[in-house]
């Protein structure tokens, strides 16, 4: 309910603008205390990809946070790149210079073709978790899955697996060839502050 609402009132671009800010500070913190490898993903909206500001909101983010352009990954979603294609190409061209990841999130579930994967400076592709959830007694969904990563494997493209919920699942990922994967099977959303008390848990387990 509340992400509809803010794009209704026009309010999901300052508070977009907000949220990947404060992305970018949390991530530096993590980075001066020691975890040097740990990056962070912000989803944008549709309307912040269109609004014209986005490019220096990046900048400004990264600039008074200090974070490494490479690691924070910018998520859009397929409609962005079927609704204003060459809008959407040159303003994505534009934040590869910058040095960020883009990723293109729920993979799967809206209009893109694979000449969109050819033509759009992509680094990863998130697997939308309606073909996960169901990916042990469903042969299609397993069989789409299979070749989305043969797909990105051969454009040189990372794969993530949303919605991994179960040890079955995460085997059956990784057997297919997923490296990342994300799910309630490794820890639900947590506050921030027990973050890493639990990865030290998981590492000691």
């Amino acid at each position: 309910n509340f992400i509809p609402l803010l794009e209704d009132t026009g309010l999901v671009i300052p508070v977009g603008e907000w949220v990947l800010q404060q992305a970018c500070l949390q991530g530096r913190r993590w980075q001066d205390a020691g975890h040097k490898s740990l990056n962070v993903s912000v989803n944008l909206s549709m309307k912040q990809f269109r609004a014209g500001s986005l490019l220096n909101s990046v900048r400004q983010a990264l600039d008074e946070s200090g974070l490494p352009p490479r690691s924070l990954e910018l998520e859009i979603t397929e409609t962005v790149l079927v609704d204003d294609a060459e809008q959407a190409l040159d303003l994505m061209h534009q934040l590869k210079k910058i040095g960020v990841t883009l990723s293109i999130d729920d993979f799967g579930t809206g209009y893109s073709s694979l000449n969109y994967l050819r033509r759009f400076p992509i680094d990863l592709l998130k697997i939308d978790g309606s073909f996960i959830r169901n990916l042990m007694s469903n042969p299609i969904d397993e069989e789409i899955v299979l070749s989305t990563v043969r797909v990105a494997s051969r454009l040189k493209l990372r794969t993530v697996a949303e919605h991994v919920h179960s040890a079955a699942v995460y085997e059956r990922l990784t057997e297919l060839g997923i490296v990342y994967l994300q799910g309630d099977y490794f820890g639900k959303p947590i506050p921030l502050t027990e973050f890493f008390a639990a990865e030290r848990k998981s590492v000691e387990s």
